[in-house]
């Protein structure tokens, strides 16, 4: 069974998950535009993070932790994901 919720944060959008014998995991994901996708949309999952159990409210905060202290890197991954797909156009 998985269980999903999103939350924005900062520009970006955190999807807390437990999954049933794979533990709870955050991704911070970034959205662009893409018209090859369903929707028009692309997620780009910039960082994952899982834990066997950890509370959903302090999954939720580690999450932005991350996101106020790393936006550089995250920001980096997101920049060399755009590259990338201009490089594939």
């Amino acid at each position: 069974m998985i269980t999903e919720s999103f939350y924005p944060y900062k520009g970006y959008i955190i999807r807390l998950r437990a999954v049933t014998y794979n533990g709870f995991w955050y991704a911070i994901i970034k959205e662009v535009n893409n018209t090859n996708s369903p929707g028009g949309i692309k997620k780009l999952y910039l960082r994952q993070k899982g834990w066997n159990y950890i509370d959903p409210e302090i999954l939720l905060q580690k999450a932005k932790t991350y996101i106020d202290e790393y936006s550089n890197v995250l920001e980096q991954k997101w920049m060399n994901s755009l590259r990338q797909k201009l490089m594939d156009a």
